[in-house]
């Protein structure tokens, strides 16, 4: 990123903290920076903050702050820190292909049979030292196809588990690197623990390494002016993302002055690269109303922005010919025009100056009026020509322009979607409305989903495609009602959401279909017949269903099994194992349909 910024003009400065914000309180337009230790001004009409809000309206003078919506954030209940994290850096000796490691991320989640994520996490952060411990791991060199020739014979890792600030709280006061052994001894049990966790994974790598070194919230809170650590700025909360916190946005009441970062979007990596994205275009000013008429948007300005260069500096180049050749034609014009004045002056040098003879005064006046009447009509003739090729020149613009938006605007893209990294390096994919389109007509013959008899419940979260496509967009587009579930929480689905209510009992004999157009509603309330979701939620599913019939069975005389809604459930962005499968067909009594990528 540092030589793309250095090579476009712009400067980098480390170890350079900003003391304030500099804004005209009259015209409440931004003028700049001022730095913490040497004071000095740095004046700029474009400041953006990629720092977290709340250091944000720490550098805004307060008269300035009193009249921006940002500053209700310092008195939000619900503005909370998020997520910490320690991190075990590894380094080794030998190549990423030398020693075999994947360009993939290893997500551990060391749980039980029934895979209840919720519990372990719970357990935990009750005892972080001995209860199982979760962790992410990567491997950078593996991912950068020019690492080896940076670094021959080197390769690292990262290693990520959650944490709480608490618990590195008390040594927050004392100095970096140079904290107690109590701190040291801490960072080393988890240190200890995740690097147990990789060797158990990848033996192989137990005598190669090189260095170890450990991070905390503390390191994040030192480094990054993370408050409290907080490696995902503000956590997430219900009336963050249900509009109650909607002034947490890229533009603001200062002219010039823009935000950025996790706490403008969301939380994590996708939601970083999504504000940037926002951000660039809100300080841009794309798109206005020419550049919609154009097809023009900032990703394709920017892709083409090195191509156009060239093509403008040999437009340059063509031109610079061109108008040499006309300064050519020019000079050898005005040689003839001399020349042929001069034949007239050696004819009639004396009628051209006094005109005595009668008789050649109108040969003499017919040549001065056809050398003047020659010298306007060429004179005409070169401004008409200019004028011609402005206008073709105009022209030209606007078809290079429309040609250079052969790529795919923006304008017709529905989304971006950004990759984990999981079997590649992350990427950020557009789809369109016609390829969301294609892929809603495609998958709605195989669900069959009907207004009158269905009604679908998703639990993936709204950035996953999968949810998103199956969960939301087939069903409404086919006029299927849906409800999402905010919280993840099984005991609550199974028993408020999909088994809710007193519904009327189906008869014997009686259809499929009827009866489940029959038990839809219960309560006045719409009943749940499809889900689709990844294996590890149909896993919590299935458990809590299981729980809720065996109670049903200790009070006998329930009906809950009969009356169970759920007709088909279909799974994708993992492979479901068959044994799992059978167990939810037994179970829901449905109609299990195993799929496998969006693609």
């Amino acid at each position: 990123m540092i030589p793309t910024i250095l090579k476009a003009g712009g400067r980098v400065l480390v170890k350079a903290k900003v003391d304030k914000i500099l804004v005209n309180e009259k015209t409440m337009k931004v003028e700049g920076v001022v730095m913490e230790k040497s004071g000095l001004k740095i004046h700029a009409p474009l400041v953006i903050s990629a720092a977290s809000i709340m250091a944000t309206c720490s550098l805004i003078p307060k008269p300035i702050l009193e009249k921006m919506e940002i500053r209700k954030i310092l008195t939000e209940k619900e503005a909370k820190q998020g997520m910490c994290h320690v991190i075990v850096f590894v380094g080794f000796r030998g190549s990423s292909k030398e020693l075999n490691l994947p360009s993939h991320n290893v997500w551990v989640l060391p749980c039980d049979k029934s895979c209840n994520v919720g519990d372990m996490c719970e357990n935990y952060y009750k005892d972080p030292v001995n209860a199982p411990q979760l962790a992410f791991i990567g491997f950078p060199s593996a991912k950068d196809p020019k690492y080896e020739e940076k670094h021959p014979n080197k390769s690292t890792c990262c290693i990520i588990t959650e944490s709480k600030y608490e618990w590195f709280e008390e040594w927050k006061n004392e100095r970096i690197r140079h904290r107690s052994e109590a701190y040291q001894a801490l960072k080393d049990q988890f240190s200890g623990r995740l690097l147990d966790t990789l060797f158990s994974l990848y033996p192989h790598l137990k005598d190669k390494v090189d260095y170890v070194d450990v991070s905390t919230p503390l390191s994040s809170e030192f480094y990054l002016g993370a408050p409290q650590g907080s490696s995902y700025g503000l956590a997430p909360s219900v009336k963050r993302y249900s509009g109650g916190m909607d002034y947490l946005r890229p533009s603001t009441e200062v002219d010039g002055f823009f935000l950025t970062g996790q706490d403008v979007i969301t939380c994590g990596i996708a939601g970083g690269i999504m504000s940037g994205i926002l951000s660039s275009f809100a300080a841009t000013g794309y798109p206005t109303f020419m550049d919609m008429l154009t097809k023009r948007n900032l990703f394709e300005d920017m892709l083409m922005m090195e191509e156009r260069k060239k093509k403008k500096q040999k437009e340059r180049e063509g031109g610079e010919r061109k108008r040499e050749k006309k300064r050519q034609r020019e000079r050898e014009s005005e040689k003839e025009r001399d020349r042929v004045e001069r034949e007239i002056e050696n004819k009639y040098p004396f009628l051209l100056v006094v005109g005595l003879m009668v008789r050649d005064k109108e040969k003499a006046g017919v040549f001065s009026i056809s050398v003047l009447y020659k010298k306007r009509k060429r004179k005409a003739e070169m401004e008409g020509e200019k004028r011609r090729e402005k206008v073709r020149n105009e022209k030209e613009e606007e078809t290079k322009i429309a040609k250079t938006s052969s790529l795919p605007s923006l304008l017709p893209f529905a989304l971006i979607l950004p990759t984990s990294g999981t079997t590649s390096s992350p990427k950020l994919v557009p789809l369109t409305h016609q390829s969301l389109s294609l892929s809603i007509s495609r998958l709605s013959p195989t669900l069959s989903l009907s207004s009158s008899s269905d009604h679908v419940l998703n639990m993936m979260p709204l950035y996953h495609i999968h949810g998103l496509i199956v969960n939301i967009l087939v069903p409404l587009c086919e006029g299927v009602g849906v409800t999402c579930c905010h919280i993840l929480d099984f005991q609550q689905i199974v028993r408020e959401v999909i088994g809710r209510g007193e519904g009327e009992k189906v008869e014997e004999g009686e259809g499929e279909e009827e009866g489940h157009k029959k038990g839809r509603k219960k309560g006045g309330k719409e009943r749940v017949t499809f889900y689709s979701a990844s294996p590890p939620i149909h896993m919590g599913l299935l458990e809590e269903t299981e729980k809720y019939f065996l109670e049903e069975e200790r009070e006998e005389g329930g009906n809950r099994r009969k009356e169970w809604p759920i007709r088909l459930i279909r799974n994708c962005s993992a492979a479901l194992l068959p044994d799992l499968a059978t167990k939810m067909e037994t179970i829901h009594g449905a109609v299990v349909l195993p799929t496998y990528a969006m693609s």
